[in-house]
């Protein structure tokens, strides 16, 4: 296991700074901070799990779906943020 002090960059580090820099400019206080982030990793890491679990050793399986799971996901991150910047249009007119 690498030493996360002689690490260059990990996206777990990435993620961790790209979360705390707009609460940070945004003067978040910081006991809602700490509870949506703990929050958000509790369930970041029981979907991790879940997904784990639920996979198990069905991995080649899943791997013979991966493109089609891969675009479904596209289309429904696509299709989610359209919906939210219709909504948030709507609200501002």
């Amino acid at each position: 296991m690498p030493n996360p002090l002689t690490n260059k960059v990990n996206p777990c580090q990435v993620k961790t700074v790209l979360k705390s820099l707009p609460a940070g400019l945004a003067k978040m206080p910081l006991t809602p901070f700490i509870i949506y982030t703990t929050a958000g990793a509790l369930l970041w890491v029981t979907v991790l799990a879940m997904l784990g679990f639920v996979i198990g050793d069905n991995q080649e399986a899943i791997e013979s779906y991966l493109r089609e799971i891969t675009i479904a996901t596209m289309v429904l991150i696509g299709v989610g943020t359209f919906i939210y910047i219709k909504i948030k249009d709507r609200k501002t007119n």
